[in-house]
């Protein structure tokens, strides 16, 4: 399964979070965990300079601070691959280092945590 997942991909676990990985080629063969962002819904949050708003392969908003490791045996196992992330789906005002036009507090998702895997 880890050969699978890939940096730059969107997954949608099993229970219904969705997930951007971050992590660096090999960390999931090295560890058996990767690096993600967990992705939340479009415009439930204001936008800030710590989050990116995407438009494919799903609408949605990646808060930086918002990192998890996910164990890949046990949190990948049967979660679907959305597809991939690239520049032309982040709009110019949404990514990274973009001026902000609030600064108003951002609180952490709530995707639940698997046995086996832990928030950095």
């Amino acid at each position: 399964m880890s050969s699978e997942i890939q940096r730059g991909e969107v997954w949608t676990l099993r229970d219904g979070c969705d997930v951007l990985i971050v992590s660096l080629s090999g960390l999931d063969e090295a560890y058996g965990a990767v690096l993600a962002i967990v992705l939340h819904p479009a415009d439930r949050y204001p936008a800030t300079t710590i989050s990116v708003v995407i438009t494919a392969p799903v609408n949605c908003t990646a808060i930086a601070g918002n990192i998890q490791q996910l164990a890949v045996a046990s949190r990948f196992k049967g979660a679907t691959r959305r597809g991939d992330v690239g520049p032309a789906v982040m709009p110019a005002s949404t990514r990274p280092c973009a001026p902000s036009s609030t600064s108003e507090t951002v609180r952490p998702g709530a995707c639940r945590q698997a046995p086996g895997s832990r928030q950095l």
